[in-house]
């Protein structure tokens, strides 16, 4: 007796003979190579994605972060002027802070840290007093910041804080890798020991894959901007 077996069931049981046809080997080729490609896409993501995470592991080993705690107003005697501000500036992160300096400034009342990046001192700041070069992880250093006349950052003679007006206090430091690191602390009324605003900025660099792409892309505009040059002689 002689079974009738329908197209697709004997291509099934019998796929060797299914691959010999000329189309069907070719769409498989096709499908192969697909399936290869959506492979290596998966992997070249996985590996980028991998070296984005070894940059930033080791970026945050030579990163140093700052926090600010004891805030102290010092005031003259016998009354609510303050005339200082101390505070203990901690390294909690992994990186060595080599450089380290300090500025303090008035600002107005619309100015907030999280507006902005890295800040740059300004000629109406004034250096602070910080008794060490560099910040260990896990050290801790006492800065001080003496009031001073904001129209005249030179001015030696004692002044006070203005309490009616918001004063920004700033920690910079340069890192392992000459990167700059900033704490920024905004108090919006002296005298009070909790800062309005804090947070740390941090300007790393690029990368060394960032610096490669940004190299030849400048090489590319020199060989162009002399080719240009060339042809203007021939003209």
């Amino acid at each position: 007796m002689v079974i009738a077996v329908s197209p697709w069931k004997y291509q099934i049981l019998h796929p060797w003979h299914w691959l010999t046809y000329g189309q069907n080997a070719a769409a498989l080729q096709g499908v192969c190579a697909l399936f290869a490609a959506i492979g290596l896409l998966f992997y070249v993501l996985d590996t980028r994605r991998m070296r984005q995470v070894g940059e930033l592991t080791r970026r945050a080993s030579m990163t140093p972060i700052f926090t600010a705690r004891d805030i102290i107003p010092h005031c003259v005697s016998g009354s609510d002027d303050v005339f200082q501000i101390s505070m203990t500036v901690r390294n909690v992160g992994e990186g060595v802070a080599t450089v380290l300096w300090a500025w303090y400034q008035p600002v107005s009342a619309h100015f907030s840290v999280f507006d902005s990046g890295i800040l740059t001192m300004s000629k109406s700041a004034k250096l602070a007093t910080v008794p060490t070069n560099d910040l260990m992880k896990g050290e801790s250093t006492v800065v001080d910041f003496v009031a001073f006349n904001p129209a005249d950052p030179t001015d030696n003679s004692e002044h006070v804080f203005n309490p009616n007006i918001k004063w920004l206090f700033v920690v910079d430091s340069i890192g392992q890798a000459q990167g700059k690191h900033q704490l920024k602390i905004l108090l919006k009324s002296i005298g009070n020991d909790v800062p309005g605003e804090m947070i740390m900025a941090h300007a790393l660099g690029d990368t060394f894959g960032e610096w490669v792409v940004k190299s030849v892309k400048r090489g590319i505009e020199i060989l162009l901007g002399i080719k240009t040059e060339i042809l203007k002689l021939f003209k």
